[in-house]
């Protein structure tokens, strides 16, 4: 998956929790590495929800360490990539 489109819906995803300043975010100006928590204005909770959305959104699923190493919207771009980007393998059994 390109990473335009799982920027486009992080962005989407994460508008629904945006409680702080701005009543949007805009993309071109978003700072990548700025804390979700001082760029939305959540807390830890709100952090858990968005990664549920994620999961579903992209059908991925996270494990415990992977969710620890969320804290900024590259962080989140950046495990969303590593599972969308994992050949999918059959077994011709």
């Amino acid at each position: 998956m390109k990473k335009e489109a799982i920027i486009k819906g992080v962005l989407e995803i994460t508008k629904n929790y945006n409680y702080g300043d701005q009543s949007t975010i805009d993309p071109d100006t978003l700072d990548y590495d700025e804390k979700l928590v001082n760029v939305l204005g959540v807390d830890s909770v709100d952090i858990v929800d968005i990664v549920v959305d994620v999961e579903d959104h992209f059908n991925i699923e996270f494990i415990d360490e992977e969710i620890k190493r969320i804290e900024t919207f590259n962080d989140l771009v950046s495990e969303i990539t590593k599972k969308t980007d994992k050949p999918i393998y059959h077994s011709h059994l």
